[in-house]
């Protein structure tokens, strides 16, 4: 039945095969090539003629004589640039400010960090436009500042010299902008811009407003979370649209029962436990995992089991570097292999710089708690069973654990501890921490602090 779709996740792979299900579902196993219009939306926005937006209201208003009904995909629709906001100068600024908690004559206070000379060991850490509720622009410059309520008229201490002087927090706000700012409602805000000012999102709107009977329209988004796309797409998606959502996908995510369910609808029986295999072996990409499955179903009868010899045997290794094997080559002091798949992990955005040091730290960890375990004469058996590994991942990790004394190891995470805050204000600056860190650890800096 003809309708409105917005189609999303983050595996393309995924999102391919979850379009061919519904565009059999509406047209049939074999619709005609009439009756299907694919348009990416990076290259409508980068038609200046409009000829490729034409063509699309055309192909939606008009049915094919082929075909009664006819299905149109706009691919890539989280290309289309957000809105930029009157307020978008001050909410960056407002992200550069950043506020700790600490003591001050001996009480706790807030300090304004970027001030300090010393570094506060502190686990509460904010910054500006947190405690800002909304911005709202009253003419050119400048901007009215909806504070929390919690915030309104706290003190915030800055050092200077030798001392220290306070402010009530929106005297200090407005020292740190170049902008005026106003703290109190004024009588009058300025009207958000009108609904879908740029001309695709206007065009998309429209269709969707008025869309013609027999005509399908199916919104790709490849992103993580629905935030990500244009926010008077996804209004009016929401009040009109179906929802399918597909695979979301971490650098850390082991889609096992995904492998499985493969497994089975090639014909085959697959174990959770050898499906986490597989993913061990070959990543998590979903493409990859879905060739792998391909690959063995070439080798086995149809009908059988997939086991864990045939996984060891069969299936290819990972030839894409992930935060996995940025942990691998740092746990085997390989300082070029390192170096490598840092750079191509944070230059392809996969992962966070906050979340790659969290990801690298857990890696670390486990080699930690696998080295007590050796320590008190654990057998490979039993580490195996405490921590959920197998047999063949925990032959591998206790090689690595035997790279490091226990001491290195905690050394290495106190370190990683202290990172979480400096990363989060500068991830800009991720690659060269994480090279700097690579340097260090590769060289046995955290050895000789021990």
């Amino acid at each position: 039945m003809p309708g409105i779709w917005t189609l999303w996740g983050n595996q393309e792979y995924d999102l391919r095969e979850r379009f061919k299900e519904l565009k059999s579902s509406l047209l049939g196993a074999d619709p005609p090539q009439e009756a299907v219009y694919v348009f990416e939306v990076a290259d409508l926005l980068k038609d200046q003629a409009g000829k490729g937006t034409q063509d699309l209201v055309q192909a939606a208003q008009t049915v094919s004589f082929f075909s009664s009904e006819v299905l149109i995909l706009l691919k890539g629709i989280e290309k289309i640039q957000k809105k930029s906001s009157p307020g978008k100068a001050i909410e960056m600024e407002l992200e550069r400010i950043n506020l700790v908690k600490g003591e001050h004559e001996g009480q706790e206070a807030w300090l304004d960090q970027d001030s300090l000379t010393v570094a506060q060991a502190s686990h509460f850490h904010i910054r500006a436009s947190q405690i800002i509720e909304e911005v709202y622009p009253l003419a050119p410059r400048h901007f009215y500042l909806k504070l929390h309520p919690a915030w309104v008229g706290r003190q915030v201490w800055r050092q200077k010299d030798q001392g220290w002087e306070g402010f009530p927090i929106e005297e200090f706000l407005q020292s740190r902008s170049k902008r005026r700012l106003s703290f109190y409602p004024p009588s009058e805000i300025l009207e958000p811009p009108a609904l879908g000012d740029h001309k695709l999102v206007s065009t998309l709107i429209h269709l969707m407003e008025d869309n013609a009977p027999g005509v399908s329209l199916v919104f790709w988004a490849q992103v993580k979370n629905l935030r990500e796309i244009h926010p008077d797409l996804a209004k009016i998606l929401k009040s009109k649209g179906k929802e399918i959502k597909g695979e979301v996908t971490y650098d850390d995510y082991r889609p096992t029962g995904w492998v499985v369910n493969k497994a089975k609808s090639l014909g085959y029986l697959m174990r959770p436990r050898v499906a986490g295999l597989l993913i061990e072996v070959a990543g998590n990409e979903l493409a990859v995992l879905a060739q792998e499955l391909a690959k063995l179903a070439l080798r086995l009868p149809q009908g059988g089991e997939i086991t864990e010899a045939e996984v060891l045997a069969w299936a290819s290794p990972s030839s894409r570097f992930s935060v996995f094997l940025v942990a691998e080559h740092l746990a085997r002091r390989d300082l070029a292999q390192s170096l490598k798949s840092l750079e191509q992990v944070l230059d392809e955005k996969r992962v966070e710089p906050a979340g790659l040091l969290a990801l690298i730290a857990a890696q670390f960890r486990r080699l930690l708690r696998v080295s007590w375990m050796l320590q008190a004469g654990a057998s490979p058996k039993e580490i195996a069973q405490a921590l959920k590994l197998h047999p063949w991942l925990t032959e591998k990790v206790i090689a690595l654990t035997r790279n490091f004394s226990t001491l290195e190891l905690e050394a290495l995470l106190v370190f990683l501890s202290q990172q979480d805050q400096p990363i989060k204000q500068a991830p800009k600056e991720a690659l060269i921490f994480f090279e700097n860190f690579a340097f260090l650890l590769c060289r046995r800096a955290f050895a000789g602090s021990c």
